[in-house]
């Protein structure tokens, strides 16, 4: 809870001042093993990564060599194939209509038009 006090605000427990390093060192005193289980779990997801694609890249080459063999297409469909999800990409941009504003053009060239012909009627006067 914070109490107002003089020009700003003051913890009801005051703490001196400590450096980055200190609250650092202070973090991994209070969360020993932190730093270890983050970097397990980015090392697993590599790891997994890597399995991926090395099964991918084996499926590929097996493709390959069967049909160096001369297998039919039936044979080869019916080997599973690993794949990738697709990337959700946005869709095609619509137009969109709104009658009201996508009219404003059209009447714009029209009032535009209008204007023309009454200057060309005062000019030809």
């Amino acid at each position: 809870m914070l109490r107002r006090h003089g020009q700003g605000f003051q913890s009801l427990r005051p703490s001196p001042p400590v450096s980055n390093t200190e609250r650092q060192r202070q973090f991994r005193e209070r969360n020993p093993g932190y730093y270890q289980r983050l970097h397990a779990q980015r090392r697993a997801e590599v790891k997994a990564l890597r399995a991926m694609c090395e099964a991918e890249r084996i499926t590929v080459e097996a493709a390959a060599v069967r049909v160096l063999a001369g297998q039919t297409v039936a044979e080869q469909v019916a080997v599973p194939v690993v794949r990738r999800e697709m990337l959700m990409l946005p869709a095609p941009a619509e137009a969109l209509v709104i009658p009201g504003v996508n009219a404003i053009p059209d009447k714009l060239t029209a009032a535009l038009q209008l204007v023309e012909l009454a200057c060309q009627r005062t000019e030809a006067r």
